[in-house]
């Protein structure tokens, strides 16, 4: 029976077809088979499952397991393990004996668990990465020996041993009594299989009683302790019989037998013939099955060939066929590049501030600087209590500075609090900054009063050009958070006053609102603007907050509910316009006030590559769905309190406080450097170019955070981002054809390249230890080496105008190609 059982799960994994084992018989293994259902048999050795394809489900230890593509399912050696179903099921196995097990462990206990079927907390990113990379080995070997299949199975191993050990001090959390005494008992079998085994010595060193370990043993498997010994060991004899040419005594010695005699009883019981007698049977049908063995494997790696998994884990390819003359280019609106947020008005009127506002403005063209809380306390306009005494010295000082250098205010008259938030979610600041008007016609005459200074100090011709916004941040939901004290306070009606301003005393300006949140905002939203709509108060643009969370603000009024996959933009977007038409603004254009990747002003994935890649792949994912889209936000010093005192502090500006470029900078720097015609686009690139001009290709390999760390990838302190993973870490090969090329010939490739090694100044601070204090050489230094790299050569189209390119991407990077 037992002999049986053990030829099913041969045919399933056997060794490969006419391999010989010699005394180094431990060698690791793995290979690929077509499942079929089998009878349990009680593992000899450690095996990692990975289904490449199709369903099946699985027995270990009595538990039934469903396994679907690319899950992965570990099974210890003296776990017993059945396959109860298969549907079209293609499996890989990577095999380790329990002597190499010991060896690598030195003795020391080893119990480990993955299970990716009912295991949530963790992605398994790292060992499906090894698994691919070992199946690309097998399918179609680059490599001349088995040295780096070898390789490969040892840092699976090692991944394993590192990530997924079971501690023993934990063991006593998954099972009563008898089953952690049954998983040491296991345990000790299998480290000690080769050697004597005497019940009454493991008994003596588990601190229990023979008798008490026999009758645990024997209501787990069924079968006694000595019995349960000998056939593990005729196992191996059977294996090493098929596949090795040592003779009887050495494997009787090898298998742990006291004595070729023994051995000899023990195999005629367990097989029902001696082993010189089973050697013979089972050698004379060995060339025929080892013939279809071979001819089986060779038709699964032809089909797995075929699904393309011979492509190696390191890298995944894509392919693009791009036919000029039958292209119809569309304008490129790079509605990216038209504003940049600043934080409040206070803060503009800092020279740091305005210092890197001009570096923006000379690099990224920047036509629109968004600003708020014009009215508050800091500015020092009014008490809020005394009508017609206003005091705009401080607005218009900041004011001066833009419109000095030809820069356009983009104003939100709201009201907001000034506030940092922490890599935990809180605030580690907070503070109301707004004047507490004490009725509706002090503000309201402040607002008139306001208007006509703007227009006597700057022109009509000039005020018009400006933006002006009316955020409904906290003045709708709170009763304390109103523009202004009235027990019949309501916000449409303060829209509809400011807009009637605008329009009478400077009607070239736009104005709009107001800044919501998605889905959160939705039901206030078609309430207020179908009020517009009615009132005769329509907007000229709307505008929302685009950030990756799911639902509503917390207590702490912030967004909560984050968005890991970063898969809902799109939707937020479409669901814009959505309420949009349905309320009747249909007409009117989309500003995306505030756009990043997270909303928290300590998290370091915003100073990271992960931010510059997801600031391209949203732009392209998110084309021409916008009339405007502002970056969240354009230097540090937006955010800098008592604890933020490192050169770099997770902040959401595009500039650090010490004026270095952040990637987040670089990417919006080449999308801005994009031709003004649109050829073509893909998940990874966009495909521009100028009348006459070249070609410009940007190309980006965004990943998001793998699932077992979102958790925390909203809140991504220094400490976690250190140990950072990836869903995809593979690297990306975009593979383009450009077939009738605008210009033909040999061609110029100037390649800009942002990554963790060219224009990542948190990389580059890495290399200093990620010191907090740093001197003023070390920061020109990190200045000067934080920057793009830069490669250039030559091409050559075919005598048909056809090009052919080839790009390599890491995760999280960017790549500018000029083709000219």
């Amino acid at each position: 029976m037992h002999e049986r059982i053990y030829f099913q799960l041969v045919l399933l994994f056997g060794r490969k077809s006419g391999e010989k084992r010699d005394m180094s018989y431990d060698r690791l293994s793995f290979e690929i088979r077509k499942m079929q259902p089998c009878e349990g048999i009680v593992q000899t050795e450690l095996s990692v499952l990975y289904l490449l394809e199709g369903e099946m489900t699985v027995r270990c230890f009595g538990d039934p397991v469903t396994l679907r593509k690319e899950d992965i399912l570990l099974i210890n050696a003296g776990t017993e393990f059945a396959v109860v179903s298969a549907a079209e099921a293609v499996c890989g196995r990577a095999c380790y004996p329990g002597e190499t097990v010991s060896r690598i462990m030195e003795g020391e206990d080893l119990i480990l668990s993955a299970d990716s079927s009912r295991d949530g907390s963790r992605s398994y990113s790292d060992l499906r990465e090894l698994f691919r990379e070992m199946t690309a080995e097998y399918i179609l070997p680059r490599h001349r020996t088995r040295a780096a299949m070898d390789s490969m199975l040892l840092k699976l191993l090692d991944t394993l041993i590192e990530n997924y050990r079971i501690e023993a001090g934990d063991l006593r959390i998954e099972g009563d009594e008898s089953d952690i005494r049954m998983r040491q008992i296991l345990h000790y079998i299998m480290n000690h299989l080769h050697e004597e085994l005497v019940l009454s010595d493991l008994a003596s060193e588990m601190y229990v009683s023979a008798s008490t370990l026999s009758r645990i043993f024997r209501k787990k498997t069924g079968v006694y302790f000595a019995d349960y010994v000998m056939r593990l060991r005729i196992r191996n004899a059977v294996s090493l019989m098929r596949s090795s040419d040592q003779n009887l005594t050495q494997i009787a010695m090898n298998c742990g037998f006291s004595s070729s005699a023994a051995f000899n009883r023990a195999f005629k019981k367990v097989i029902g013939m001696g082993p010189s007698e089973y050697r013979k049977k089972y050698r004379t049908d060995e060339d025929g099955a080892a013939e279809r063995a071979l001819l089986e494997e060779q038709e699964l790696k032809k089909e797995l060939l075929e699904k393309g998994y011979q492509i190696s884990s390191e890298e995944f390819r894509e392919e693009t066929c791009v036919d000029f003359d039958e292209c119809v280019p569309s304008p490129v609106r790079k509605v990216w590049c038209e504003c940049i947020n600043i934080g409040d008005l206070h803060e503009l009127s800092r020279a740091n501030t305005q210092f890197h506002v001009l570096y923006l403005q000379e690099q990224l063209h920047f036509r629109y600087v968004r600003f708020w809380n014009v009215f508050s306390v800091k500015m020092m306009i009014s008490d809020g209590k005394t009508m017609g005494h206003y005091n705009f010295d401080l607005v218009f000082q900041t004011l001066d500075f833009l419109v000095a250098h030809h820069l356009k205010p983009f104003m939100d008259l709201g009201r907001r609090p000034d506030a940092a938030i922490s890599s935990r979610g809180s605030a580690v600041y907070f503070e109301e900054e707004y004047i507490p008007f004490a009725s509706r016609e002090i503000w309201e005459d402040l607002f008139t009063t306001f208007l006509t200074e703007l227009i006597s100090r700057y022109g009509t011709e000039e005020v018009s050009t400006w933006i002006f916004e009316l955020c409904k941040d906290g003045a709708h939901d709170d009763e304390n958070l109103t523009l202004y004290r009235s027990e019949t306070y309501d916000f449409y009606e303060v829209w509809h006053f400011v807009r009637q301003m605008i329009c009478e005393k400077v009607p070239g300006a736009l104005f709009g609102g107001t800044s919501a949140i998605l889905p959160y905002d939705e039901p206030f939203l078609k309430d207020f603007f179908g009020k517009c709509v009615r009132g005769g108060a329509v907007p000229d643009f709307v505008s929302f907050f685009l950030y990756p969370y799911k639902s509503g603000t917390n207590e702490e009024n912030l967004p909560h509910n984050y968005d890991p996959d970063y898969t809902m933009e799109k939707d937020m977007v479409r669901n814009m316009r959505r309420i949009m038409d349905e309320t009747g603004l249909g007409g009117c254009r989309l500003f995306i006030t505030e756009w990043n990747n997270s909303i928290m002003n300590r998290n370091y994935l915003n100073d990271s590559c992960f931010r510059s890649a997801y600031l391209v792949s949203k732009a392209a994912e998110l084309w021409e769905m916008s009339d405007l889209m502002a970056v969240m936000a354009g230097t540090d010093w937006i955010s800098s309190y008592i604890d933020s005192n490192r050169i770099l502090n997770g902040g959401i500006g595009l500039l650090s406080k010490d004026s270095i470029c952040k990637p987040a900078f670089y990417a919006l720097s080449f999308l801005k450097n994009m031709g003004s015609l649109l050829y073509a686009k893909g998940e990874h690139f966009l495909l521009t170019g100028k009348p006459g001009g070249g070609l410009y290709l940007l190309c980006f390999h965004f990943s998001a955070v793998r699932s077992g760390m979102s958790d925390v990838a909203d809140s991504m302190d220094l400490t976690t981002f250190r140990k950072i993973r990836y869903e995809e870490e593979r690297v990306l090969e975009l593979a383009f054809t450009l077939k009738h090329c605008p210009r033909q010939g040999e061609l110029t490739v100037k390649k800009r390249i942002l990554d963790s090694e060219n224009g990542s100044v948190l990389d580059g601070w890495s290399r200093f230890g990620y010191e907090a204090k740093l001197n003023r050489n070390d920061i020109k230094y990190l200045q000067a080496v934080s920057v793009p790299g830069i490669e250039m050569g030559k091409v050559r189209t075919d005598e048909n105008g056809t090009l052919e390119l080839k790009i390599r991407l890491k995760p999280q990077e960017v790549a500018l190609l000029h083709i000219y």
